[in-house]
Order: structure tokens, then C-alpha cells, then sequence
């Protein structure tokens, strides 16, 4: 059996992920500072997971070109969300742009959809590794 590596095109764009307060929920001043402290230790803790990672075209399907490291698990990362009211913002920019957000079950999921497309995480056990976008 060979298989046939296929070839990494460059699609001009990154992914991006953040975690942000839920702009559908409104909080008291003391509540907002605690969310500011919760996202930039998650941040910190997340290493490589929210920072910009190439994205690839392959046949049509956007990937991220790199594996995120294994930092945070999505238990953790839920539990912050459902205790905070946050949630994790996908961004597609570049040449293609996309944005949508993960609420925790969609998180717990793994996939999400906006009007631009469709958001899905590669997961390994209970750590996010990789994400995909697809049009809708």
C-alpha cells in the first residue's frame, strides 16, 4: 500500500484563537476584572493555542499547518466559560476572513457555525490540537 502525501498549499490566511467575555451577557465592573484575570492566565497557560498558526488549503478545506501543543484541556477551558461567562472566539484572517465563537457545548463539541462557515476542532483525548474551516 503507498500513500500519497498531499501537497501543503498556502492559503494566505491564519487561525486565531481567543477567549473573550460573552457579549451577550452583561457583568458588573468586579465581574469584568475577574473575566480579565481568568482570560490572560488561561492565555498565558494556553502557550501556542492562542496565537496565529498558518492556515493551509487542503482540497478546498482549510487546516491549521501547525499541531497545537497540549497546554489546556477543554474540561478546564469550559469550566472557566460556564464560571465566567467567556467564550472562545475562532478567527479566520487574511486572504479569507471568518469569525464565530464556541460557546462550552459547542467547545465540548468541537464544532461550531457562523454565517462565513464552519469552525471544528481537532481534538487528542481532552486537549485541542488542530482547526478547520470548511464554507458552508
Amino acid at each position: 500500500m503507498s500513500f500519497v502525501r498531499t501537497q501543503l498549499k498556502d492559503s494566505g490566511s491564519h487561525f486565531l484563537l481567543e477567549m473573550v467575555p460573552n457579549p451577550d451577557v452583561r457583568v458588573t465592573p468586579q465581574q469584568s476584572q475577574a473575566q480579565q484575570e481568568v482570560i490572560e492566565q488561561i492565555h498565558n497557560s494556553g502557550a501556542d493555542l492562542f496565537h496565529p498558526n498558518p492556515a493551509v488549503d487542503i482540497n478546498g478545506k482549510l487546516k491549521s499547518r501547525q499541531l497545537y501543543n497540549r497546554k489546556v484541556n477543554v474540561s478546564d477551558l469550559v469550566t472557566a466559560m460556564n464560571q465566567y461567562d467567556l467564550v472562545v472566539r475562532a478567527h479566520l484572517k487574511g486572504e479569507k476572513t471568518a469569525c464565530a465563537q464556541f460557546l462550552p457545548a459547542q467547545l465540548t463539541a468541537g464544532n461550531t457555525e457562523s454565517p462565513t462557515g464552519a469552525f471544528s476542532l481537532g481534538k487528542r483525548g481532552n486537549y485541542i490540537v488542530s482547526l478547520d474551516f470548511d464554507t458552508l
